[in-house]
């Protein structure tokens, strides 16, 4: 093999990006709640149940005034930081991808479903109730915010990873819905990568992205019309139930497909400058389309195309000339969990609302959050050590890692 086949070969093998991607998804997610911690809720694409009017949500773009020589830079962190829920489509993306990929390395092999899904529950829920056990502390202590009862059938449910309903998404962090969303992910993903094997990529592709988009529009539709009475749209819209997020997964696990079929040219066309130019393009304009509640449906598709190829090529680039940069966006997705955990609470406990932080105090919130979800990851990993020594089937229970 010639010296430049091997080097194509490499190129088309190498999915470092993919945690540069989940990296910064959930960085980004972290962003969007400071910022609406700091100047309230940027609802411009993100149809809630209470969603303003098209020229309410635009006038939210003025820029910001009355902080001197800091008013661009402090535009620009609420813009960009207003928009961190198109994390959760990159995440998604990226989560629809990793799992099939890791199925598509040994497709010679039977998958090992009862295997998956121990690894997966080790993965999740010692550490998710080991969250939940805190959040009780916390209330029972006093803690501003944080009184929860613990005989609500609800927090039993959020325990269980039951996170569907309206209200039910947000018990103890607002944030853990997308938990309850991810469990559902991985709980019907083997169903999905039966259909992907039985009917290829391109045709699971072509059949499940547009039903996937049909069925996220009539729920936005009916939640916002019909059935408003049932204050579902923010449910619906968030992810509460994941057939409302399903274009983004199947997006994910369809660009595994192709990569594996054919990785040369799947990363050449993805570092396509054409593709990258086009990318620029189309984001205003999809963005645009969320204006509208159905045409949310479509436009989450096409900004989650353009945040992917974009992340991809920043993904490279960091590489490149910041490697500290693409190193941190690393750390970011090994702890995703543990970060998505705790990520709010510090925010909510440290940010009084409506009030800017000066740079030491949210130098401040950035450490506090990086040591909660330290101290979350070793609390989860003594308890479950301690627990399992005392479970004679748990001794060989996977390694959940991150």
């Amino acid at each position: 093999m010639s010296t430049t086949a091997g080097a194509d070969a490499n190129v088309g093998h190498d999915i470092g990006w993919l945690d540069f991607a989940k990296g910064f998804a959930m960085f980004w997610i972290i962003w969007d709640h400071i910022n609406w911690a700091i100047f309230g809720a940027f609802p411009i694409s993100d149809p809630t149940n209470d969603w303003p009017p098209v020229a309410e949500r635009i006038s939210q773009l003025q820029p910001l005034v009355g902080h001197g020589i800091w008013n661009g830079p402090l535009t620009l962190f609420h813009w960009i930081g207003g928009l961190g829920g198109e994390g959760v489509q990159l995440f998604l993306i990226a989560s629809g991808f990793g799992l099939t990929w890791s199925l598509l390395r040994h497709a010679d092999t039977k998958p090992d479903w009862r295997g998956y899904y121990i690894r997966r529950f080790w993965r999740i829920y010692p550490m998710w109730w080991v969250a939940h056990f805190v959040m009780l502390a916390l209330g029972i202590i006093g803690a501003h915010g944080f009184a929860v009862d613990p005989t609500r059938p609800g927090v039993w449910a959020s325990a269980l990873g039951l996170r569907v309903g309206g209200q039910q998404m947000y018990v103890f962090a607002a944030s853990w819905w997308f938990v309850g969303m991810i469990i559902q992910f991985y709980a019907v993903f083997p169903v999905f990568y039966w259909i992907f094997k039985r009917w290829g990529w391109q045709r699971f592709l072509a059949i499940l992205l547009p039903v996937g988009i049909v069925v996220r529009a009539l729920g936005l539709w009916a939640f916002d019309a019909p059935l408003a009475g049932m204050h579902y749209l923010d449910a619906w819209a968030h992810g509460a139930i994941f057939l409302s997020r399903l274009p983004e997964f199947v997006l994910g696990m369809a660009l595994a497909g192709a990569m594996r079929q054919d990785p040369i040219r799947v990363q050449r066309l993805l570092s396509a400058r054409w593709l990258l130019v086009g990318a620029v393009l189309m984001y205003l304009p999809a963005l645009g389309l969320s204006l509208m509640v159905v045409g949310n449906a479509v436009s989450s598709v096409l900004v989650a195309l353009c945040n992917l190829i974009l992340v991809r090529a920043m993904a490279v680039a960091a590489e490149r000339w910041l490697p500290s940069l693409a190193n941190a966006m690393r750390w970011c997705a090994v702890h995703s969990l543990s970060l998505c955990l705790v990520n709010s609470v510090a925010i909510n406990l440290m940010i009084r609302r409506g009030t800017l932080p000066d740079p030491l105090q949210m130098l401040g919130v950035v450490a506090a959050i990086i040591v909660a979800a330290l101290a979350l990851e070793w609390l989860t990993r003594t308890g479950t050590r301690l627990a399992t020594s005392h479970i004679p089937f748990a001794h060989r229970s996977p390694s959940s890692g991150h």
